[in-house]
């Protein structure tokens, strides 16, 4: 049975190391730190739960891929038009047709990311921190956002935010309210967000490579 302290504080100190680890990484722009920042995301659930849990959390899922479908169409459908718009209104900047060594670009880094980044974020915040440490906190505060989910996506928002010595990378808090909900229909398996992650990634470089100033 866990202790008050590991039900309760230990999340939030391991979160605290992730954070501060990354923060430092940054900051003093340590070589290699793209490699070992991920291998720091993977190891530390270790030390707040069991192996066979987390190991867990890495498999199949048997619901969650057609949640997993819709949302990524949304993406693709939704998201262009506000990007565009929003960078024609605020920086005068227009679409063009991409060239080849853009979208070769934009894939290459996608898959880099689901590597580095997707998939040790989401085992780290996903896999064990909502699902894991904050299991019990499944009461549902507003639509589909549980306590747990809205716990971990405020964590994930203030990492990015710190880790990239940037405040407008907390509104990573948004889409990983999309993540949370997407592990909890899930039944707790990351893979589903993982690919969500990627999709947006992948759909985010590819627009980053159609702007031209203009």
């Amino acid at each position: 049975m866990q202790t008050a302290y590991q039900k309760q504080i230990k999340p939030f100190v391991l979160w605290g190391v992730m954070t501060g680890a990354a923060f430092a990484m940054n900051l003093a722009v340590l070589p290699y730190r793209q490699a070992l920042f991920p291998l720091l995301l993977f190891l530390l659930p270790f030390f707040g739960a069991p192996v066979a849990i987390l190991v867990g959390r890495l498999a199949w899922p048997a619901s969650g891929l057609r949640e997993f479908a819709w949302l990524s169409a949304a993406i693709v459908v939704l998201f262009p038009p506000a990007f565009f718009l929003y960078h024609f209104v605020v920086g005068g900047i227009v679409p063009a047709a991409p060239e080849a060594s853009g979208l070769l670009a934009a894939l290459r880094k996608s898959a880099i990311l689901a590597i580095v980044a997707a998939l040790p974020e989401e085992f780290f915040f996903r896999g064990w921190l909502q699902q894991t440490a904050f299991a019990h906190l499944t009461r549902r505060l507003f639509l589909f956002i549980t306590a747990r989910n809205l716990l971990t996506s405020a964590l994930f928002g203030v990492a990015h935010a710190v880790a990239f010595l940037n405040p407008l990378s907390a509104a990573t808090f948004f889409p990983s309210l999309l993540f949370g909900w997407l592990t909890e229909r899930s039944g707790g398996s990351v893979v589903p967000s993982v690919l969500l992650h990627t999709v947006a990634n992948l759909v985010l470089f590819l627009l980053l490579a159609c702007l031209r100033t203009n």
